[in-house]
């Protein structure tokens, strides 16, 4: 829908940041990352919760985590439980994190006097060797893909 891309351009331009929530399940497609101006992608808890056990989901959040940086998107993984998950999150690349591991939902009459702000998750152990390059930032989006 046009009117909608429109609208989301402009609330992009006045500097709102747009999440494209639950990434790789419903209806989060491939071609909203073209289209629409994204300034994160929400990796879905459910292909978190199997990234220590389950190959196809490591891969999935591998696959996520890339791609994400390619377009200069910053990434957030939801359902976060163990230090070991966002351990290997980190090493996958993903910048944010969200979870129990890092505290549990509070109240809305708590949030106003508790400051809550996104955390990042733990700095990766790397090696000298096996630095991450850092890409260029993308240049800002302001046309619709056609």
């Amino acid at each position: 829908d046009n009117a909608l891309l429109a609208d989301l351009l402009q609330l992009s331009e006045m500097g709102v940041r747009l999440a494209l929530d639950d990434f790789g399940t419903g209806y989060s497609s491939l071609g909203y990352l073209k289209k629409l101006p994204f300034d994160k992608i929400k990796i879905d808890k459910s292909f978190v919760e199997g990234i220590g056990s389950d190959p196809q989901s490591a891969a999935i959040v591998c696959a996520v985590t890339s791609l994400a940086r390619s377009l200069d998107i910053d990434t957030t993984a939801e359902g976060i439980e163990t230090e070991a998950q966002a351990k290997l999150l980190t090493a996958a690349g993903c910048t944010l994190g969200q979870g129990y591991h890092f505290g549990r939902p509070l109240p809305s009459c708590d949030l106003v006097t508790a400051a809550v702000a996104p955390i990042s998750l733990p700095a990766a152990e790397t090696d000298s060797a096996a630095e991450e390059v850092k890409l260029p930032r993308r240049a800002p989006r302001r046309k619709a893909a056609a």
